[in-house]
């Protein structure tokens, strides 16, 4: 489902992607592929204009059932989802999505950027199990993110859920987690 935040921070990332230099298929760069190697994003050469243009974004649900069961239950509530930060790690986009009022099902997530694409399909990651809110081995609100150059994700988990509502939720202590993001096992 589409919600005006989701969409202006998209819009934004599609912004920040156009003024990316266009790498020739010699020079990838395996770090970035959308930057080649020795062009800086400041370089005013080989300015392209991506195909992307997301208007909207949903999740990818187990099944039909679990969309509905969440949706009915008040687990998810679309116009709640606002995602807040991004990392850009080759062609995938990891948003953190924090659990500022009730309704959010995965507080981290990612996509891929896709040229063509009208709306993004947002995946849990690593998995829907370490979404769980209230069990705290898995995440429960996560507020920042950073993928090193290792392919390592940081994420930081404050444990708060529903911080704008009128009594927020203490489930568990803060942590930061460390996920490798070739494989989303969790390393830390």
């Amino acid at each position: 489902m589409s919600t005006p935040s989701i969409i202006t921070l998209l819009s934004f990332l599609i912004a920040i992607i156009s003024f990316l230099p266009s790498p020739s298929t010699s020079q990838i760069n395996p770090i970035n592929p959308l930057i080649p190697y020795g062009v800086l994003p400041t370089d005013t050469k080989q300015l392209i204009t991506p195909d992307l243009k997301w208007s909207g974004a949903d999740f990818t649900w187990p099944c039909s059932t679990t969309k509905a069961l969440l949706k009915n239950s008040g687990k998810f509530i679309p116009k709640n989802n606002i995602a807040t930060r991004a990392q850009i790690n080759r062609d995938t986009v990891f948003f953190t999505m924090p659990r500022y009022r009730k309704g959010i099902p995965a507080t981290l997530v990612k996509t891929k950027l896709k040229r063509g694409a009208c709306s993004a399909t947002l995946e849990p990651f690593p998995c829907w199990s370490m979404q769980e809110e209230g069990k705290c081995s898995a995440m429960q609100s996560v507020v920042d993110l950073v993928v090193d150059g290792s392919d390592i994700l940081w994420a930081l988990d404050t444990g708060v859920v529903e911080t704008l509502e009128d009594e927020p939720l203490q489930n568990c202590p803060p942590k930061v987690l460390a996920f490798n993001v070739r494989n989303g096992k969790l390393l830390k």
